[in-house]
C-alpha cells in the first residue's frame, strides 16, 4: 500500500471512555440471571427423573412387550379361525352330502383354493368311518394336497388296504369325542406327501346324529413361522408358537427342528440353553394344571381310557391332555392367559430379556414373546417428551423471569440505541455518533462505534470503486466461460466429423485384400486415429470436469465382471510386450453395487496403461478388495504396482497436475498429454473417494484409490456404460447377429466423406441404404417409403436433425413410429438428453465404431421395434 493510499490517523473522540463498575457491569448482572436460570431447569429435571422418569419408563416397557405380543396373538388367531371355519364349513358339507363324491371333489377343491390361503393352508379333506377297512364295502375318503408347485391334487391312495388306517392317528381318534361344532388341534407332524410340517384343525361330521368321520384342513408350519418372523420384524426380539404337549409349532431358527426335520420339543431346546429351561418349566406347570383340571371332571378319565383302547399310539398321559382339551376351555373365563418372567442371559440375544406368554382361545397354543428390556425401554421415548413436555414448562417460567430482568438491564439501552440507529439509516450519509446515558458496557460500546464510524466513511467511498472494478471483471468472466463452452462444442464437432471418416475408412480399408506393406499402413493409420481420439476424449473429459459439467451415471453393477472386463483388455494389450501381467483379486463379496462402473473401468485402464507405457520388463499387478464401511455402503480399494522406472521425488509434487508429466525428457520418450492421472483423480473425488500414490525411482509405483459404493438391493446386477459407446462386445459378434436381419436404413449425413463410411458398414453387413444430404430431403423420403431405421446426423445445414427428426414425428403413421438414432458428433453434456427430447430413440456419438453401429441396427431396426403411437 502506498503511502498515499493509507488512510490518515483519526483524532481521539472528546472526553475520555466512561469507566464501568463491576457491580453496574452488564456481564455481572446477565451472568447471575442466568445461572440462576440454569440450577432452576437442573433442579426441576432432576426431580423429575428421580421421582416419576425411572417407574414410568420401566412400566412401559412391560405394557409395550405385551401389546405387542397380543397383537401377534391376534394376528395368529384370525389364521387359525379361519381355518376352523373352513374346516367346519368341509364338515358341513360333508354331513348335507355324504353320498355325493362329485360335489366333495368340486366343493372341496373350491373350498380350499380360495385366493390367499396357500400360502399356510396346505390341503384338507373328509376322513369317514368305519375303524376296519373292508374291500367289499367302498369308502369315500377325500383329501386334496398341495404338490411341489403349490396346485392342489387329489390324493386317493388312502383308500389302499396296504396303507395303516387313519382312524387310529392321534389326530383322528378325539375327534368321535366332541361335539357336533367343536374343532380339536393335532399335534405336529411330518406330512407324508409334502414331507414338510403341518398342524391339522380336525372337525367330526356327524350323519343322523352319528358320529360320521371328521373333517380337516392342514396348516404349514413354515408358513406359520413366516407370519411370526413378519409380524416380529420391528419387534426387536423374536416370538415362537408351542401346542399343549410342548411340542414347537413355529421357531426362528433351525434349532426348532431335529436332524430328521421334525419339529422338536420345548424340552428339547431346554438341553441347549438354561433360557429355554426355564420357559419349559413354565409351559410344563401349565400343562399340569390342565390335566388335573381335567382329572377332576368324571368324563375325561373315560374319554381318554376309551380314546386309548382305540388307539395304540397314544398312552394314558396324553389322552388324558386330550381329553381335556377336547372337552373343556381351560382358563378361559377372563380371556387370554397372561405369564410374564425375566430371563437374565437368552440364548440368541445373550441379554437380558422380558419374557411374556400369551395363552390362545381358539388352539389352546402359547405364544412365547421375547424382548431385550434395553429395547423395550428405548420404545418408550414418549415418557421422555413428557419429561421434556415438563421442563420445557418450567423452563418458560424461568426464562419469563430472567426476561423481565434483562428487558429492564439491557433492552431498554438497546432500544435508545437502536432509534439512533434508524436514524442514521434513514439518511443517505454514512456520518453519525451515538450517545448512551451511564456508565456500563453499552456507553464503551457507543465510544468505540463512533471512532469506528469515522474509519469507515473513507472505507466506503473506495469500496464503491472497487465495487464497480468487479462488476466489470465478472461480466469479463462470464462472456469467457461461455466461450470456452461454445468453443469446446464446436471443436467437439468439428475434430470428431474428419475423425470418424479417418477411422471408417481406415477400417473399411483393412477388410480389403492388401498386401503387407499396406496392411502395415492401415494398422498405423488406425492406432494414430485411436491415439488422436483418446486424447480428444481426455480433453472433453477435463474441460467438463474443471467447468463442473460432469455427472456420473449411477446404475446397478457387477464388480467382478467390470474388474474381469479389464483384465480381458489389458491381457490382450499387453500379449505382445515381455511384461508379466498380475491379478490378485480377494473374494468380492458382495459383488452387486451401485455406482459408474464406466468411470471405474475408466480409471483402471488410465491407471493400467499409464504402468504399462513406463514398464517394459518385470511385473504389473492390480489388487481389489473390498473393506466394511459405514451402513449399506462398502469401500473398495485398487491398488495398481509396477516394477517400472518409477517417478522422481522432484516431479512427484506436481504429478496430478493436468498437461504435466514428470520431465521434458520423459514427455518426448513416451508421449501422452499428461491429462490421464489429472481426470482419473478428479473422478475418484467426484465419487467421494481418494486416490494416493507410492514411488521409488528405478524400482517403480503402486497408485491406490479408493471409492465407496452403495451395496446394491436388486437381485440381478447390470453393468451399464453411458450412451452406445460401449463396445464390450466384439465387432465379429455384433456383425454376424445383425446379418440375420436386413434392415432398410435412411441415412441422414450431409458430410459426404461420413455418409461414404456409415453407407459402406452397413451395405456390408446386408443392410438397404438410402441417403438424404440435410433434413429437408430426410423428411421427404421418411413421408414417401417405409424405412425399418433412420440414422439422423444432428448438425446440417437449412433443417438440422433435431427439427427433422420433430417435422418425421408429427407425420402420419407408420412414419412417424420409424426409430431414430441420432448420429452426431457433438459429445457435451446434455447433447443426448436435447436428442432423446426432440424425439430421438437413442445416440450414437462420432468417431462411429462398425460394431456399435451394426448393434444400435440390431436394437431398433427390427420391424417389431416401431415406436407405439403416442
Amino acid at each position: 500500500m502506498s503511502e498515499a493510499s493509507k488512510p490518515t490517523p483519526l483524532p481521539p473522540p472528546e472526553g475520555s471512555p466512561p469507566s464501568v463498575s463491576w457491580s453496574s457491569s452488564l456481564q455481572t448482572r446477565l451472568s447471575l440471571s442466568l445461572l440462576g436460570f440454569l440450577l432452576a431447569l437442573a433442579t426441576t429435571a432432576a426431580i423429575l427423573h428421580a421421582t416419576f422418569g425411572r417407574t414410568l419408563l420401566q412400566h412401559d416397557a412391560f405394557r409395550l412387550h405385551e401389546e405387542s405380543g397380543a397383537l401377534i396373538c391376534s394376528e395368529i388367531e384370525k389364521l387359525a379361525v379361519e381355518a376352523r371355519t373352513l374346516t367346519s364349513a368341509m364338515a358341513n358339507v360333508g354331513e348335507t352330502l355324504p353320498q355325493s363324491s362329485v360335489v366333495h371333489e368340486t366343493v372341496l377343491a373350491q373350498l380350499l383354493d380360495a385366493e390367499g390361503r396357500e400360502v399356510v393352508i396346505a390341503g384338507g379333506g373328509f376322513w369317514p368311518e368305519p375303524y376296519t377297512f373292508d374291500p367289499v364295502e367302498e369308502r369315500h375318503a377325500f383329501f386334496w394336497g398341495r404338490d411341489s408347485l403349490g396346485a392342489l391334487k387329489l390324493v386317493d391312495d388312502y383308500n389302499d388296504a396296504a396303507n395303516p388306517s387313519y382312524q387310529t392317528e392321534d389326530w383322528y381318534v378325539p375327534a368321535a369325542f366332541l361335539e357336533d361344532g367343536q374343532d380339536f388341534w393335532s399335534k405336529p407332524y411330518i406330512d407324508p406327501c409334502t414331507k414338510v410340517p403341518m398342524v391339522t384343525c380336525v372337525v367330526p361330521m356327524f350323519l343322523e346324529e352319528e358320529f360320521y368321520g371328521v373333517a380337516t384342513v392342514d396348516l404349514q408350519l413354515e408358513g406359520i413361522r413366516s407370519l411370526l418372523l413378519e409380524a416380529t420384524r420391528e419387534f426387536g426380539g423374536y416370538a415362537f408358537l408351542v401346542d399343549p404337549d410342548g411340542d414347537l409349532l413355529s421357531f426362528p431358527s433351525v434349532h426348532g427342528i431335529d436332524e430328521n426335520g421334525r419339529p422338536r420339543t420345548l424340552e428339547d431346546l431346554g438341553s441347549l440353553h438354561q433360557s429355554f429351561g426355564q420357559i419349559a418349566e413354565v409351559l410344563s406347570e401349565e400343562r399340569e394344571e390342565i390335566r388335573e383340571s381335567g382329572l377332576a371332571s368324571p368324563q375325561v378319565p373315560q374319554i381318554a381310557r376309551s380314546i386309548t383302547s382305540r388307539s395304540s399310539k397314544i398312552d394314558l398321559e396324553r389322552a388324558l391332555l386330550m381329553a381335556t382339551l377336547a372337552t373343556h376351555d381351560h382358563d378361559m373365563d377372563e380371556g387370554r392367559a397372561k405369564r410374564r418372567f425375566l430371563i437374565e442371559n437368552d440364548f440368541f440375544l445373550g441379554e437380558r430379556c422380558s419374557v411374556s406368554m400369551f395363552r390362545m382361545h381358539e388352539t389352546h397354543w402359547n405364544l412365547v414373546t421375547v424382548l431385550p428390556l434395553r429395547v423395550a425401554t428405548s420404545r418408550a421415548d414418549f415418557i421422555n417428551h413428557v419429561l421434556l413436555g415438563i421442563t420445557i414448562l418450567a423452563s418458560l417460567l424461568a426464562f419469563l423471569v430472567v426476561f423481565f430482568l434483562l428487558r429492564r438491564l439491557l433492552v431498554r439501552p438497546l432500544r435508545s440505541m437502536t432509534a439512533q440507529l434508524a436514524g442514521f439509516a434513514s439518511t443517505q450519509s454514512p456520518k453519525g455518533r451515538l450517545a448512551v446515558d451511564g456508565s456500563n458496557e453499552l456507553s464503551l460500546l457507543a465510544y468505540w462505534f463512533n471512532r469506528r464510524s469515522e474509519r469507515l466513511e473513507r472505507l466506503i467511498e473506495r469500496h464503491e470503486e472497487t465495487e464497480a472494478e468487479l462488476l466489470e471483471a465478472k461480466r469479463d468472466a462470464e462472456a469467457a466461460t461461455e466461450a470456452k463452452s461454445a468453443f469446446l462444442a464446436a471443436m467437439s464437432h468439428e475434430i470428431r466429423t474428419p475423425m470418424n471418416a479417418i477411422i471408417g475408412m481406415s477400417g473399411l480399408l483393412a477388410e480389403t485384400p492388401l498386401d503387407d506393406e499396406q496392411t502395415d499402413y492401415v494398422h498405423t493409420i488406425q492406432q494414430s486415429s485411436e491415439g488422436l481420439l483418446t486424447i480428444i476424449n481426455d480433453i472433453l473429459d477435463f474441460s467438463k470436469v474443471e467447468a463442473g459439467r460432469f455427472e456420473l451415471e449411477i446404475v446397478d453393477f457387477d464388480l467382478s465382471d467390470m474388474v474381469a472386463d479389464v483384465r480381458d483388455l489389458m491381457e490382450i494389450a499387453q500379449q505382445a510386450e515381455g511384461v508379466d501381467l498380475r491379478w490378485k483379486i480377494e473374494t468380492l463379496e458382495p459383488r452387486r453395487f451401485r455406482g459408474d462402473p464406466g468411470r471405474l473401468r475408466q480409471i483402471l485402464i488410465n491407471l493400467l496403461g499409464n504402468a504399462a507405457k513406463f514398464t517394459h520388463e518385470g511385473f504389473i499387478e492390480l489388487r481389489c478388495e473390498v473393506r466394511p464401511h459405514s451402513g449399506g455402503t462398502r469401500r473398495v480399494v485398487f491398488e495398481i504396482q509396477d516394477s517400472g522406472v518409477g517417478i522422481p521425488l522432484e516431479a512427484q509434487d506436481k504429478l496430478f497436475q493436468p498437461f504435466t508429466q514428470a520431465d521434458t525428457a520423459t514427455h518426448r520418450r513416451f508421449g501422452g498429454t499428461g491429462l490421464g492421472l489429472s481426470i482419473s483423480k478428479q473422478l475418484v473425488e467426484l465419487m467421494d473417494g481418494k486416490m494416493s500414490f507410492e514411488s521409488e525411482p528405478g524400482k517403480g509405483s503402486t497408485f491406490r484409490f479408493e471409492v465407496p459404493l452403495e451395496v446394491s438391493t436388486s437381485t440381478t446386477a447390470t453393468d451399464t456404460l453411458s450412451g452406445a459407446e460401449d463396445s464390450s462386445l466384439s465387432a465379429a459378434n455384433t456383425a454376424t447377429r445383425s446379418e440375420a436381419v436386413r434392415v432398410r436404413i435412411l441415412l441422414v449425413e450431409d458430410n459426404i466423406v461420413n455418409q461414404k463410411v456409415a453407407r459402406r458398414m452397413l451395405e456390408k453387413a446386408g443392410h438397404r441404404v438410402d441417403c438424404a444430404a440435410d433434413g429437408r430431403e430426410a423428411i421427404r423420403a421418411a413421408s414417401t417409403l417405409p424405412y425399418d431405421l433412420i440414422l439422423m446426423d444432428c448438425q446440417m445445414p437449412e433443417v438440422d436433425g433435431l427439427e427433422a427428426t420433430e417435422r418425421i414425428r408429427a407425420l402420419p403413421a407408420p412414419a412417424s413410429h420409424v426409430p431414430i438414432v441420432a448420429l452426431t458428433a457433438n459429445a457435451i453434456q446434455g447433447d443426448r438428453e436435447r436428442c432423446l427430447a426432440a424425439g430421438m430413440d437413442d445416440y450414437l456419438s462420432k468417431p462411429i465404431q462398425r460394431d456399435a453401429l451394426l448393434r444400435m441396427v440390431e436394437q431398433w431396426g427390427r420391424p417389431g421395434n416401431r415406436r407405439a403411437a403416442s
